[in-house]
């Protein structure tokens, strides 16, 4: 359900927390804080560093507030009510368009415009959700007063659609799915909740940019003025068998750059 997704870290996102902790972790050591204080490294860019760090690792959300998404995320997803849309939807997207060709196809020419602007006034397919059951329910209307129709033309189209399986057992069996689905509570998540999430993503979000934009802000300067030895323990640059073959260590923004993913994590 989108609208209570939560944001949800990529593999490289994580990582990339895991490397700022280690900064600011290794920032604390007496002799290196020392040094960083030269280079300009503050107690309020200390403050900073942290303050983003928590909130890009959603330190701000609340664990009560999360079982309270999980929760409301699973009576909608377990519950019948997406059953019933989903159903209602294949329907819909099944016999809208095959009934407009049937029409068509079979309704006397001088007739047919007429019969279609009838049979589909104020009734077009619905994205899968509740207004499903208005559309499908009005379209089960139209068939009743397509099989009532003196058109020339109309009767041979209906047989058409009968032949193709719009059978009266499947048009039985959609009414009484457009009524259970009529009859359960449709209502979705409270508002104030996925108000609260969608604020917490957006700050997720946000804090995760600055936290890139701090860290490689100060990754270049450290690499300058630090050693060897303490930008390895600083996390800045990867040992890969031996000093000469250290790499350089940076936040890419393009494999941080992600948007919120279709479930949570």
């Amino acid at each position: 359900m989108s609208d209570l997704s939560t944001y949800s870290l990529s593999a490289a996102e994580r990582r990339f927390i895991t490397q700022a902790q280690r900064l600011l972790v290794s920032l604390g050591a007496p002799r290196i804080a020392r040094q960083a204080t030269t280079l300009g490294y503050d107690a309020d860019e200390h403050a900073e560093g942290w303050r983003l760090l928590h909130l890009s690792s959603g330190q701000q959300r609340s664990f009560a507030h999360l079982l309270a998404v999980a929760n409301a995320v699973n009576l909608e997803d377990t519950g019948s009510v997406q059953d019933r849309y989903q159903a209602l939807d294949t329907f819909e997207n099944r016999w809208f368009p095959r009934t407009r060709n049937a029409i068509r196809r079979f309704v006397d020419a001088g007739h047919v415009a007429e019969v279609e602007a009838t049979f589909f006034k104020d009734l077009q397919q619905q994205p899968l959700g509740p207004s499903v059951v208005g559309s499908v329910s009005r379209f089960l209307e139209r068939i009743d007063g397509l099989a009532q129709s003196d058109a020339p033309g109309a009767a041979e189209a209906l047989a058409s659609l009968r032949k193709k399986g719009l059978t009266a057992e499947v048009i039985d069996e959609t009414r009484a799915q457009v009524s259970e689905a009529a009859s359960l509570d449709p209502a979705g998540p409270d508002a104030d909740l996925v108000a609260a999430v969608q604020a917490e993503n957006a700050a997720q979000a946000e804090a995760l940019t600055g936290l890139r934009l701090w860290f490689n802000d100060w990754a270049e300067v450290f690499r300058e003025a630090f050693g060897y030895h303490d930008l390895v323990r600083l996390g800045l640059i990867v040992r890969r068998g031996g000093r000469s073959a250290a790499e350089p260590v940076s936040a890419s923004e393009a494999e941080l750059e992600s948007p919120f993913n279709e479930s949570p994590s």
